[in-house]
């Protein structure tokens, strides 16, 4: 198989993302794709799903439901999640170019560590997604929190090795700066 033949080139520790573009039916395509992933990872553990977050055109960027039912159903499976394009800025906000609303990875990253420690439904997910405001996130050193839950550093590295495992973005310096002028790097 090709993630076989990946695992003898490259190295066992490689993981192989696959997308699946999901249509007006995208509950069903997203669970038919991660499905998929949990039956080939039966025999070699090395393939997770890759959601697109953003892209070129305003429809590319998914709705919170999409993003929050993609975490669950990754959690629900037990498959490594990466998230690709369109993750800039560290928190939600407006676009001007695209008109809309876009994902921040920290409201991701954030939503994937709470799911795995706390089990929170998607309605809870899409609350964490859809947040704008930065001071509604707390960091220390020892943990995060939004809202009433509370994440520790233990927490994300768990969340960052099994669930949320990375995230794509056209630009290294804009995440950077943002996260700079927050204080928060």
């Amino acid at each position: 198989t090709v993630s076989s033949n990946v695992a003898d080139s490259v190295g066992k520790d490689t993981i192989l993302f696959f997308e699946a573009t999901p249509g007006s039916e995208w509950r069903t395509d997203i669970s038919a794709a991660i499905e998929g992933i949990k039956i080939h990872d039966i025999d070699i553990y090395n393939t997770g799903f890759k959601l697109r977050t953003g892209g070129t055109n305003a429809a590319d960027f998914p709705l919170p439901e999409v993003v929050a039912f993609t975490i669950r159903e990754c959690l629900n499976r037990q498959i490594a999640l990466k998230f690709t394009a369109g993750l800039h800025h560290p928190f939600r906000h407006r676009d001007e170019e695209f008109r809309k609303r876009i994902h921040g990875f920290i409201n991701i990253f954030a939503a994937g560590a709470i799911a795995i420690r706390h089990n929170i439904s998607e309605y809870e997910l899409i609350n964490i997604l859809e947040e704008e405001d930065p001071a509604t996130f707390e960091f220390t050193d020892e943990y995060f929190s939004w809202d009433k839950y509370r994440v520790t550093a233990e927490d994300i590295k768990y969340s960052r090795e099994a669930l949320t495992i990375s995230f794509g973005s056209c630009s290294f310096t804009e995440p950077i700066e943002d996260l700079q002028k927050l204080n928060l790097l």
